[in-house]
């Protein structure tokens, strides 16, 4: 079973249209570094998590994966406001920062935003949680939750 709740007023969380992200054109570039990990045994998980979110939104379509590897946001809690002044000279339009964590009850935990870089706005935020062994889930909802906010109705 996945669970989703919505980010608190604290995460400037905002539903509605994403200014200048409407899928018009090019494809939009996205990026989408290797989420945090609060335990060792959740690191492989949560890039395992980024990987497959960002390969489904590359795969429909709309958008180009930029490789994060060399960009110089090293973000130490998932909550924070990324270093937008980093993404911009690689033209990232949406950038996607997740963090995984293990409930004591063996369920996984993963707390996820979107962001427009240039409108330095978070369009998404949600706490995911599935049993880890379905974490496959969580990736695909991911991708599925961004695909449907910045597609043109």
């Amino acid at each position: 079973m996945l669970c989703a709740s919505a980010a608190t007023a604290k995460d400037r969380f905002i539903r509605g249209p994403i200014p200048n992200l409407i899928l018009k054109g090019p494809p939009l570039s996205l990026a989408v570094p290797d989420f945090l990990a609060e335990g060792v045994q959740d690191r492989q998980v949560a890039v395992d998590i980024a990987q497959l979110a960002g390969g489904i939104l590359k795969r429909s379509g709309p958008f180009a994966l930029i490789d994060a590897e060399g960009i110089d946001d090293k973000m130490a809690d998932a909550g924070a406001i990324p270093k937008f002044a980093a993404w911009r000279p690689y033209n990232v339009d949406v950038l996607v920062v997740g963090q995984v964590s293990e409930l004591p009850d063996n369920r996984l935990q993963v707390d996820v935003r979107a962001w427009a870089v240039a409108a330095r706005w978070q369009f998404m935020g949600q706490r995911l949680t599935a049993q880890a062994t379905a974490w496959q889930r969580i990736g695909y909802a991911i991708a599925a939750d961004i695909y449907e906010r910045v597609r043109d109705d």
